[in-house]
């Protein structure tokens, strides 16, 4: 009897630590100081920081509910002596046209002298990379400045912050501006907002360093969704328990810089909550689920009255949702000690129909024998290799059972270390090839089977002078082969070389360039590296057809259009109608990178992903269209569109 105990305690145990480890929770706060908490997500992490006053930290986690453990790097600290060498606020972390920047408010020591500045980063990993200080960032006015946010709308670049109308200290508002570039105001600023309510006036100082009262519009925070614009902003001094968050909404028609077009809410929308012990809630961000489904405010607060805007301020983080309005409901500011569920993950539970949507970048799919088989980049995390999913009818994918955890290619059996990229699988003289980007280099890889494992005999890529990513393997009627693929020359620019029937090398005095981005549609944000890739050949009556993506992948203008020749090398003639697929005939932001395949009944199928949401790139989603060739009544020859009836999100059948 004492041995049947003794077992059934350790069963209790053992499924005890089992039903810990599933429950995924976490308590307030997240750290135990930090205000002006603000995160940014890419690629599977989030990256955080907060003010310290005196340098710039950022933390690197997959969970922020896992901070305190978090992988963490000094990117800044200023040299003494300077206009911007003290008091350093509300630095902001973020990802914009292919570089990191981060903003941040620093003075000589004199608050009166604070102003905006920026840092910038080109590695594609913050936490990695040498980060250079731009320089301040101002309007004409060059007036007092701190908590600057910058954000895209339209294709237009903006910033806004707080800062005084004058140079004296009695109120701080809310403006606006456009930007040239990501360090660069363009244009003259706009106050979109000031208090004027009761409740943003809460500002009585007892320092006869400061002035007897000052009213605080501060922090503000864009917040996007679906065709709605708020700013979110603080109200009230910091060193009072009444700080929270009031609400302004973009009413307008486009010009965000009319005043007019911005309505306040008349009430705080977040605010102290006295029952749950949480004082002075504000100077918050915003973040979304790593599955893109859920929206989370994170904010800073004091766990006591009468705290003020010392370093007893904590971040921390609660899941909000949103009013019939349209409006965002923060609710009320939850328990320290109350237990919360992490955002939720890339692998989405309890969904009634049992359907996720696949989550993968740059995708392709290869039809053989009534199968098809999805590949592409794995969003969050790309450096293991490329999954493999499966489907009779295209519309449910399952992750397909292989030697290598569901892994087409796994990292170690080809060339390659990280940032596996843009596979594509075809089929020549009984063999199945992969063509992939690896470490920014193209390689192929050879299996007996679709399903893989994709492998190298000798692990080595297509060798080339330049970096070259985005391979496209075309074989003509004559059998010659070609690869289409990027170059990483001044730009992404799309090059054609005829390559060896055995696929190990291309051959270099065949290498000629087919597309550069020259026009408007393809930079809409006048980038000084435009960008033209993701290339896709289909032959129809004797014309190659040239599809190709073209803007930065993060820009909601990425777009597909396609140029024709009579020759496989070119020269190639844009398609006068181009995008044929962007967020006007999708009706989302992002659309590209895709690649072209036949169904079952002929059709010509084109595959590609789009963003997250109006406001999230990632993680992409992957959706199909299909392709027509119809009469063109001007050149005579066909013209490539789209059936916009037909596009749909691809699905994968949840484990039951």
């Amino acid at each position: 009897m004492q041995k049947l105990k003794i077992i059934f305690i350790f069963f209790l145990l053992i499924n005890g630590f089992a039903i810990a480890q599933t429950t995924k929770t976490f308590t307030n706060p997240l750290l135990p100081a930090g205000a002006d908490p603000y995160s940014f997500y890419k690629n599977g992490y989030y990256y955080y920081t907060h003010t310290t006053g005196n340098c710039i930290v950022i933390w690197k986690t997959k969970n922020l509910a896992e901070l305190k453990s978090a992988e963490k790097r000094t990117i800044f600290i200023p040299p003494s002596g300077t206009q911007y060498s003290k008091e350093i606020w509300a630095p902001q972390i973020q990802f914009i046209k292919g570089k990191w920047y981060t903003y941040f408010a620093a003075d000589d020591g004199s608050n009166k002298n604070h102003r905006l500045y920026v840092l910038e980063n080109a590695s594609d990993d913050p936490m990695k990379g040498k980060w250079i200080f731009k320089g301040k960032v101002a309007d004409p006015t060059n007036k007092w400045a701190i908590d600057g946010d910058v954000f895209e709308h339209g294709g237009v670049l903006y910033m806004i912050w707080s800062g005084w109308q004058g140079d004296v200290n009695f109120e701080q508002d809310i403006y606006i501006a456009k930007m040239k570039n990501p360090w660069t105001i363009e244009g003259a600023r706009v106050r979109i907002s000031a208090p004027v309510f009761e409740w943003e006036k809460n500002g009585d100082l007892n320092d006869p360093n400061n002035p007897p009262h000052v009213n605080v519009n501060e922090g503000p925070q864009i917040l996007k969704d679906n065709n709605k614009l708020f700013i979110v902003y603080s109200a009230s001094g910091c060193w009072t328990d009444f700080y929270a968050l009031g609400l302004l909404t973009f009413t307008g028609n486009g010009n965000l810089l009319d005043s007019a077009s911005w309505k306040k809410n008349p009430v705080p929308v977040f605010q102290q909550s006295k029952q749950n012990g949480v004082y002075a809630p504000g100077h918050n961000s915003f973040f979304k689920s790593p599955d893109g489904k859920e929206d989370w405010i994170l904010y800073h607060a004091n766990a006591a009255p009468g705290l003020g805007c010392g370093r007893n301020r904590s971040p921390r983080a609660q899941k909000f949702t949103w009013n019939a309005d349209g409006t965002p409901n923060f609710g009320i500011p939850v328990k320290t000690d109350s237990l919360i569920p992490v955002p939720s993950e890339m692998e989405i539970r309890n969904i009634e129909d049992k359907k996720s949507l696949i989550n993968l970048a740059d995708p392709t799919i290869f039809h053989h024998r009534n199968l098809y088989y999805l590949y592409g980049t794995v969003e969050g995390n790309a450096n293991e290799g490329f999954l493999v999913y499966t489907s009779v009818d295209m519309k449910l994918w399952k992750l397909a059972e292989t030697s290598n955890d569901g892994y087409a290619l796994k990292k170690g059996d080809a060339y390659g270390t990280a940032q596996f990229w843009a596979p594509q699988v075809f089929y020549y003289n009984k063999k199945f090839y992969m063509a992939y980007t690896a470490n920014e280099n193209i390689a192929i890889a050879e299996s007996k089977s679709p399903l893989g494992p994709f492998k190298q005999k000798i692990k080595k890529p297509v060798t080339t002078a330049v970096k070259q990513i985005d391979p496209f393997v075309f074989i003509d009627d004559d059998g010659k082969k070609y690869l289409y693929h990027v170059k990483l020359t001044n730009g992404n620019r799309l090059f054609v070389a005829e390559m060896k029937d055995d696929f190990s090398a291309i051959k270099p005095e065949t290498l000629k360039e087919c597309i550069t981005a020259t026009e408007s549609w393809e930079n809409t944000a006048s980038s000084s590296w435009p960008v033209a890739e993701g290339p896709a050949i289909i032959k129809n009556n004797g014309l190659y057809y040239f599809l190709y993506s073209a803007n930065d992948f993060r820009n909601p203008d990425y777009a597909v259009g396609y140029a024709v020749s009579i020759s496989p090398y070119g020269p190639w003639k844009k398609y006068r109608g181009n995008p044929i697929i962007n967020k006007k005939t999708i009706g989302t932001n992002g659309t590209g990178h895709g690649d072209i395949f036949k169904n079952n009944k002929g059709e010509s199928i084109y595959v590609f992903h789009t963003h997250n949401s109006d406001s999230t790139v990632s993680p992409r989603k992957t959706a199909i269209v299909k392709l027509k060739f119809v009469k063109d009544t001007i050149g005579g020859s066909k013209k490539l569109v789209i059936d916009e009836k037909s596009f749909y999100y691809l699905h994968r059948e949840m484990d039951k």
